[in-house]
């Protein structure tokens, strides 16, 4: 006896609807290992001006993530970090988006481990002590953790210990020059040192030029992304600027 049709996903509908009319575009950005290109992860992303539905927004995205990864359209091998619109994973905005991000990759037959969740510090630190739980239940379901810095210093160097991660990304704007600059890099140093300590990956992104390579290199930073590499593109864009070696993935040089 045939299954009777499943009524569509609000959450698809709406991301799908939002795609078909250019209101939303998906994103892609390799992070790679700055010694020899070697794409490590693929940054995906959402731009879009829609304010109403977030949520929605997230899930379908999640599903669309899924999808792709689940019929090989994406390189093999990388891990995919994902970006959630505004609020992120665990904004009140959000609510129940952490626990699709749990639920849609098992129920799509997409190993947990392939992706990674991106969760921005500021709005890490304004939700209450309850978030901390959630990252653990994230953790245990094999997710991967991300810690967006967008400014040099922490805001608290506690958070490397206390939450669960898997990596932390921190903004190469300090590397630019300057007498205040010198400073920041001291601060830099300090932070990716106690992220090796912790067994924490670091990946810088905002990286311009090779200037900025050769200072990541000396603090032992490798992983990396911006537009020295290549800015966020359509996956048709990303596909053609890389390639395939001993079952590994590598950006082309000079893409």
């Amino acid at each position: 006896m045939s299954r009777p049709n499943k009524s569509p996903d609000p959450a698809d509908d709406r991301f799908s609807q939002l795609s078909a009319s250019g209101q939303l575009k998906v994103n892609y950005q390799p992070i790679v290992d700055i010694q020899d290109l070697n794409v490590r992860e693929i940054r995906i992303s959402l731009a879009t001006g829609v304010k109403e539905g977030i949520k929605e927004v997230n899930s379908g995205f999640l599903r669309f993530i899924a999808g792709i990864i689940k019929k090989q359209k994406l390189p093999l091998g990388p891990v995919y970090s994902i970006a959630a619109l505004r609020g992120g994973w665990f904004d009140d905005r959000n609510a129940g988006l952490f626990d699709e991000a749990v639920e849609i990759p098992e129920s799509m037959g997409v190993e947990p481990e392939l992706l990674k969740l991106e969760i921005n510090e500021k709005d890490l630190l304004s939700l209450p002590a309850r978030s901390h739980r959630l990252l653990k239940k994230l953790r245990r379901s094999r997710l991967k953790l991300c810690l967006v810095c967008r400014d040099t210093m922490l805001t608290s160097l506690r958070l490397l210990s206390a939450v669960p991660l898997d990596s932390i990304k921190i903004s190469c704007r300090p590397l630019r020059g300057g007498v205040s600059g010198l400073r920041e890099r001291e601060i830099l140093n300090t932070i990716i040192s106690a992220c090796h300590e912790l067994n924490l990956k670091v990946i810088a992104f905002g990286v311009k030029g090779e200037q900025h390579l050769e200072v990541l290199k000396n603090m032992g930073c490798r992983l990396a992304s911006g537009e020295y590499f290549l800015n966020p593109v359509s996956l048709k864009r990303l596909k053609e600027n890389l390639k395939e070696e001993n079952k590994k993935i590598y950006l082309r040089p000079g893409a």
